[in-house]
């Protein structure tokens, strides 16, 4: 802070340059210290202006106060001269929108710049990323720190935050060892920074941190999707328990934020430990997670391992080589692993016409980073309409016109459930359904089949069947908000007359235990919390509700809502036109491979004439694990490289060479020790891959006959073992000899004369075990 500005140069600051001043230390420390004020002179000729010493002057300092600057209290607040509508004109001029942010944005921006902690409460698309960029926006010369949970949101917030005039970066694993990018990130190169939490235990990462200069350009560190702390910190990604190990560097003068869409209060528990909230002081809101343009339902899946018919009334009722792509809905699949993402895109294609079976793909973690790109690029402009995701898409992404979310399986917990749900209609204006099929067993039985008695006062004379144990115990295992939400509309229980919405509503408003205001404006609490009690600091927890439930009509399924609305996603008949109309496209042709050698075409089904042909398997030795294992890396390279130099990057390995067929070679390895086991016949009987053409079965044949010489080498001639010179010579016997059994690798030679003794046995057990 410049003391010494002249009135004139302080009416002339900026309100960038009155924020940065805020944060700055006051001069009036080291004034009293001295025992003398400055007094302001008028500046020479000169360019460069000289200090007149003045003599000192037993006065009491007085302070400068500049226009736009804050008093900087001792828990480490600033106490800033420009209010919430300054804040609100600022972002939506230095974020170029055409929109006013909301009242609770403004003041929850306001509240991190006066450096209060925070946890926000806000449900999905309400707007929680304009609170990183707010506060960058309004911090010249200030570093926000975002800890983002998946890569894709990481590009995803760059690009949006890019596009908002902000200099913003991501660093994760794969650009952190670029030339010069710690030394930018250092020197204050960029406003936003978006990192993992795996990328706050990196070693540069830490010295940035113990950087002064560096530390104090932060203007706050930012949780995004802190939900996941509770979800994954515990053994999937368990950095994310590690963050609160930053406040050893940060201090009281650098404000935390963790934001979520899904806190009940179990996790807000999760997230004020992990985080070591109620070391500063405190402001946190709560906005509510409705979504009135959401429509909720579940139902049991008909058959989980194939739910094609459980979704197949999403697609149009009719489809030939008319129909158009905007004639689909753009739809969300989700499934808990890539294996079931690749199986329903296979299904969904072979119920498509021909034209259309590129509007489908499958997205999950482990693909490359430019497929994934690609693929969500292309999903975000409309030419994918069917995306199958794992929960890589789960989170924070921002696609606008999602008309359906269908989730086909169990969760692990209701907020991954809700943030699943939450990827649909972020656009207000779209009216989207959000679907939950479910394993049957996760559904309550009716209390007759639980009680016998109920069943007898009833009068139902009929027997009834039990529900197994074993579905009882599966069910007793659900994370319980996920179990009562799946049951909300099950007869006969509580939560019966609810309705969805109301459910997520209760559930995901959590009890804080902190002072409760209800309204931004609020100066008394409505109700007083024993955690505000008990801390030193101010902590104050704002409850507002900005959004009201649905109409009933297009609500949910419940009893007192609209129970019709299942009829959209109602299961299809096996016997459905659909099914067989483009049936012939992926029926198997029978080829005579040994009168087409030269023929690169291989039938779509796995049922070829070799597979029932009279084809005898030779008998070889076992296979040991070593060599089970030395097989599927082979076969794992051959992959690649046919995925690579046939297809390119872009192609999923996993469609090429199905892990199912790796996973059968080396359960039949010992099969293909035999030489006369490695050919075409022998191969098809074994196992089965679809599109595999001629060439690739023969080079999957090379793999074999590699692998074969590599772990079973040609043997040597067994020697006879030396003679026991304790064993007496039998006089007028003739010892006849017998050959040398291999067991393995290992050779043990038994004659006529040996005895089987315990020892002689336990050395060929022995030998029988060592060769595997």
């Amino acid at each position: 802070m410049n003391v010494g500005r002249s009135s004139a140069c302080r009416s002339e600051l900026s309100f960038d340059d009155a924020i940065d001043d805020a944060t700055q230390p006051s001069n009036s420390a080291r004034s009293n210290k001295e025992n003398r004020c400055p007094v302001r002179q008028p500046l020479p000729s000169s360019s460069r202006p000289t200090r007149i010493p003045q003599p000192i002057t037993p006065t009491t300092p007085r302070t400068h106060k500049q226009a736009g600057s804050g008093r900087k209290r001792t828990d480490g607040v600033i106490e800033l001269s420009y209010g919430v509508d300054r804040v609100k004109s600022t972002v939506k001029r230095k974020l170029k929108l055409d929109f006013d942010i909301d009242d609770w944005q403004a003041h929850l921006i306001q509240k991190i710049l006066e450096r209060y902690d925070s946890i926000c409460i806000a449900g999905t698309g309400y707007g929680k990323s304009i609170l990183f960029e707010g506060v960058a926006a309004m911090s010249k010369r200030k570093i926000v720190i975002v800890v983002c949970p998946l890569k894709v949101l990481e590009k995803d917030q760059v690009k949006q935050a890019e596009e908002k005039g902000i200099r913003a970066i991501y660093v994760n694993s794969d650009n952190c060892k670029a030339p010069g990018l710690w030394a930018n990130l250092a020197r204050g190169a960029f406003q936003m920074i978006y990192m993992s939490p795996e990328m706050l235990r990196h070693p540069q990462f830490l010295n940035l941190m113990l950087d002064p200069h560096f530390r104090e350009m932060l203007a706050m560190i930012a949780i995004d999707e802190s939900h996941l702390i509770q979800d994954w910190g515990e053994d999937f990604r368990i950095e994310y328990k590690k963050i609160h190990l930053l406040r050893a560097h940060t201090g009281r003068d650098i404000p935390f934020l963790a934001v979520t869409a899904t806190a009940t209060t179990e996790t807000f528990e999760v997230i004020w430990d992990s985080l070591s909230y109620g070391c500063r002081p405190f402001w946190g809101i709560d906005v509510g997670c409705e979504r009135p343009n959401l429509q909720y339902m579940s139902r049991p899946l008909t058959d989980p391992s194939s739910p094609l018919l459980d979704i197949l009334n999403l697609l149009p009722a009719t489809m030939d080589d008319e129909t158009r792509i905007d004639d689909l809905s753009k739809i969300l699949f989700f499934r808990n692993t890539r294996e079931e993402c690749s199986e329903l895109v296979r299904d969904l294609r072979r119920v498509l016409p021909p034209h259309l079976r590129a509007v489908t793909h499958a997205f999950y973690s482990s693909l490359s980073e430019e497929a994934k790109d690609i693929r969500w690029n292309q999903y975000c402009n409309g030419e994918l309409k069917l995306m199958v995701s794992t929960v890589a898409s789960a989170v924070g992404c921002n696609v606008r016109d999602i008309e359906w979310v269908v989730n086909l399986g169990i969760t692990e917990s209701l907020s991954g459930l809700s943030q699943r749900f939450g990827r649909a209609g972020r656009d207000p204006s779209i009216n989207a359904k959000c679907a939950a099929l479910i394993p049957s067993w996760a559904v309550r039985p009716p209390p007759e089949t639980v009680n016998p008695a109920i069943a007898r006062i009833q009068g139902t004379g009929a027997k009834v069947k039990k529900e197994s144990k074993r579905d009882a115990a599966r069910r007793e295992k659900l994370e319980p908000g996920l179990e009562q939400f799946i049951n909300v509309a099950t007869p006969g229980y509580e939560h019966a007359d609810s309705c969805a919405h109301a459910f997520m509503r209760d559930i995901f408003r959590p009890v804080t235990n902190l002072d409760v205001y209800n309204s931004l404006e609020a100066t008394l609490p409505s109700k007083r919390g024993s955690r505000s009690t008990d801390m030193p600091f101010v902590s104050k927890w704002t409850v507002l509700t900005l959004k009201e439930g649905p109409e009933q009509h297009e609500c949910c399924h419940g009893p007192n809502c609209n129970p019709t609305v299942l009829d959209a996603i109602a299961p299809a008949d096996k016997d459905d036109p659909r099914l067989l109309k483009y049936a012939s496209d992926f029926l198997s042709l029978k080829i005579d491979r040994k009168h087409a050698a030269s023929d690169s075409f291989r039938p779509s089904s796995v049922m070829s004439d070799a597979s029932t042909s009279s084809v005898t398997l030779k008998k070889g030795r076992g296979a040991t694990k070593e060599e089970k294992t030395r097989l599927a890396e082979m076969l794992l390279e051959f992959r690649e490289g046919l995925c690579d130099n046939t297809y390119g990057r872009h192609v999923v390995p996993e469609m090429l060479l199905p892990d199912s067929v790796i996973k059968k070679m080396m359960e039949k390895a010992f099969v293909f020790l035999c030489e006369e086991n490695r050919n075409r016949e022998a191969l098809c009987r074994v196992v089965e891959w679809n599109l595999a053409s001629d060439e690739q079965l023969d080079g999957l044949i090379r793999v074999l006959d590699s692998w074969s010489q590599e772990v079973q080498p040609p043997p040597s001639t067994p020697t006879k073992p030396p003679r026991d010179p304790k064993r007496a010579k039998v006089t007028g016997s003739v010892e006849t000899p017998v050959p040398s059994f291999a067991l393995g690798t290992t050779f043990v030679t038994v004659t006529s004369s040996d005895r089987f003794s315990k020892c002689t046995l336990h050395a060929i057990l022995e030998a029988v075990f060592r060769s595997g």
